[in-house]
């Protein structure tokens, strides 16, 4: 759940897919706290037709309420865009050292 720099780590969690180890009880009370500081600090964001939201996964722990689907064309629409800090990382993949596209 913790990366980075042991001084000052990043979080990565997703309670819906993860769980402490079993019988481990320090694990158990530690992600406990942990997803219920992630609760108290909870802003709810809505957007509006044509609005914009980003999100930097390294100063933010982000997710979205479940929904059941009308597909009755109302439904909402997003779409994803990742933006890179480095991009030496996605060099083997992208047509030319200076293509910013993957």
């Amino acid at each position: 759940m913790l990366f980075g720099s042991p001084d000052d780590p990043y979080l990565r969690i997703d309670p819906a897919y993860m769980s402490p180890a079993a019988g481990d009880a320090s694990a158990q009370r530690a992600y406990e706290n942990i997803t219920a500081l992630i609760e108290e600090g909870l802003h709810h964001v809505v957007l509006e037709p044509s609005s914009l939201l980003l999100v930097d996964n390294y100063q933010a722990v982000h997710g979205r309420k479940p929904f059941a689907a009308a597909y009755d064309g109302r439904d909402r629409w997003l779409k994803r865009v990742n933006i890179t800090r480095d991009l030496r990382r996605s060099r083997a993949v992208r047509q030319s050292a200076t293509s910013l596209l993957v």
